[in-house]
């Protein structure tokens, strides 16, 4: 199945990923705070998907591990992040100077 189609299906069972993501940012916003004892910012939604895609590379990385859902979720990761950082910034993403 392709990422796209699993993308759809996951979207009628689990609903809009902005709020998903938005709703894992708060959460783990709320275990960071606890952890280290003092206010830090909110984590974006898209920085949320960036990191689940980062796990789900490290799953597919591992020998005689092979699934080939780790790779497909990462790539569904990524477009969210992609399409959430854009919605996040009205489409213009913030340049960053080197």
């Amino acid at each position: 199945m392709k990422h796209t189609e699993v993308r759809e299906e996951r979207k009628k069972k689990y609903g809009d990923a902005k709020i998903n993501h938005t709703n894992i940012a708060n959460a783990w916003h709320a275990i960071l705070v606890s952890h280290y004892q003092q206010d830090l910012p909110v984590l974006p939604p898209h920085v949320v998907c960036l990191m689940m895609a980062s796990f789900k590379l490290v799953r597919a990385a591992l020998p005689f591990q092979y699934d080939d859902d780790d790779f497909i979720d990462a790539r569904n990761y990524l477009d969210f992040a992609e399409e959430i950082y854009e919605k996040n910034t009205n489409g213009t993403p913030e340049k960053q100077s080197k």
